[in-house]
């Protein structure tokens, strides 16, 4: 019983930390209620199986993505549901429990590059709808509307490398390279940025809806509906952010670990 103790005050604490800082979300409505369920046992799980390095990296993500939020006060608030939580942050949980099995440095350096992503695409979204540009097709260049998925800026590529550039420096602050410290750190923006990007690239064929006044929504609008209804039915937004998770997570396995 004895070598379960600090397993069961890890989960104490996490459980305590987590549902702290849920709670805020909550309130301000930044959080639904299974989105907060969601994250208070997402962050239990990382920082009971990856500890404070882990978790920190976790509340940077969620924090930085919080606040960066509070910059669209004039829009009506969206509150992420466990989906949003599962599909910005799950497959770093599966990563982290993992290194908790097999103990190796390259399934953290992996997690930090899945938070990466993460962080790097949520800035860029953020960020990137303040430009006083018109975002451009990710692929083919053509103006869009601001704020729909599929489109990009150079102030949201920008914010994108900041994201994943901050990522990065705690990967190197807590888990320095002894000799590589920059390839470990340009790596971790790299893919970063490169999932963000992935993520613009996707959205252009993920499914959008048209209300009846002729707006488009990456999600079922408000009233829940639509006119019609464009790009794949089941490539929604969520799972738009998990896949380019996904793949960016398997290209630098291929990459570093030769699978």
């Amino acid at each position: 019983m004895e070598h379960l103790m600090p397993y069961i005050w890890n989960s104490l604490l996490g459980l305590a930390m987590g549902g702290v800082v849920v709670f805020v979300a909550y309130r301000k409505e930044a959080l639904s209620l299974s989105g907060g369920i969601t994250a208070v046992f997402m962050g239990t799980v990382i920082f009971v199986t990856g500890g404070w390095y882990s978790l920190l990296v976790l509340m940077v993500f969620f924090v930085s993505s919080s606040l960066l939020g509070l910059l669209h006060l004039d829009k009506p608030s969206s509150k992420r549901s466990y989906l949003q939580v599962l599909a910005n942050g799950g497959i770093g949980m599966v990563l982290c429990i993992l290194w908790a099995i097999f103990q190796t440095d390259l399934l953290l350096f992996l997690f930090t590059i899945s938070f990466a992503v993460s962080t790097a695409d949520t800035w860029s979204s953020e960020i990137g709808t303040l430009s006083k540009t018109k975002p451009r097709h990710a692929l083919k260049q053509t103006k869009m509307e601001t704020g729909m998925s599929g489109a990009v800026t150079p102030l949201g590529l920008f914010a994108a490398v900041l994201g994943a550039a901050l990522i990065a420096c705690l990967y190197l602050v807590v888990e320095p390279a002894k000799d590589h410290w920059y390839l470990s750190f340009v790596s971790i923006v790299f893919f970063g940025v490169l999932g963000s990007y992935l993520d613009s690239i996707l959205g252009t064929v993920q499914v959008k809806y048209v209300d009846f006044k002729g707006r488009v929504w990456d999600s079922l609008p408000p009233s829940e509906e639509y006119s019609s209804r464009t790009g794949l039915p089941w490539l929604s937004n969520n799972l738009v952010n998990l896949f380019s998770n996904a793949i960016i997570v398997l290209i630098a396995l291929w990459f570093f670990g030769g699978i």
